[in-house]
């Protein structure tokens, strides 16, 4: 989730450099403005998607909560967890971040965006589900 925040940072900057050449020519500008606009949006959703996110583990259940204004909310016993999956990019390998997706029985899922310590957490995921 972080790696399309920068990219989005960076397609943000290179139009508006773009923007200050262009904007001699008057249709050409408003197009670069346009296109400015884009990369901005994008970038303060991601950013407020990584910002907000919460994932918890209770002696019970998982939590995952996402949003400002709407939230998302999952919620998983740990009775009924099935499977779970980790995404890491090359930057999140080398610095030990990543996501990871928990699926419970009857399709739900719970998503932990942008975690520290994610194969760490995974673990004790996998420690919860086994005591009885």
């Amino acid at each position: 989730m972080i790696f399309p925040t920068v990219v989005s940072l960076a397609l943000v900057l290179l139009f508006l450099k773009m923007t200050q050449v262009l904007w001699t020519y008057e249709p050409l500008g408003y197009i670069a403005g346009f296109l400015v606009v884009i990369p901005v949006i994008f970038f303060f959703q991601n950013l407020i998607v990584f910002l907000t996110a919460e994932t918890a583990l209770t002696t019970h259940r998982v939590l995952s909560k996402v949003g400002w204004i709407s939230r998302n909310i999952s919620e998983i016993t740990l009775a009924k967890i099935e499977s779970s999956s980790i995404t890491q990019g090359m930057v999140g390998r080398i610095f030990g971040f990543g996501n990871i997706v928990i699926r419970g029985s009857g399709g739900h899922a719970a998503t932990g965006i942008g975690l520290a310590e994610v194969m760490r957490f995974r673990a004790e995921v996998q420690r919860a589900t086994r005591t009885p």
